[in-house]
């Protein structure tokens, strides 16, 4: 029975690279890695995202001229359609991704430790 379920997820793997909004992705970064400096701008602005998210994450205040300055760099190589195509097709397999996952994590709702609030309870 567990083998079934590993066979089962290498089959969405293969259904999951096989699918046209990864390939499309795929197709996108070949042409933004063959511009090295719209990659690299790109990287950086990433770069400079999980900065900022780890920060709020860690719960650290986040000026807002910083992010003020990272939105104007998105703007700025938004205007950029190669970088715009690889980021719709990056945003379009994330959702597919998420959506997945979201199927996936239904069965959780079975297990009451990770569904049910304790303090709720002893109320």
């Amino acid at each position: 029975m567990t083998m079934e379920v590993y066979d089962q997820a290498y089959a969405l793997a293969r259904s999951l690279r096989n699918s046209e909004s990864f390939k499309r992705l795929l197709q996108a970064e070949a042409v933004l890695i063959e511009e090295p400096t719209k990659w690299a701008q790109l990287q950086d602005v990433r770069h400079k995202q999980l900065e900022i998210t780890a920060q709020q994450m860690a719960g650290k205040s986040i000026p807002q001229e910083k992010i003020d300055a990272l939105d104007n760099m998105m703007n700025a190589l938004l205007i950029d359609e190669q970088i715009r195509n690889y980021l719709l097709a990056e945003e379009r397999f994330a959702q597919l991704l998420a959506d997945v996952q979201k199927i996936i994590g239904e069965v959780v709702k079975d297990l009451k430790l990770l569904t049910e609030n304790p303090e709720k309870d002893r109320a």
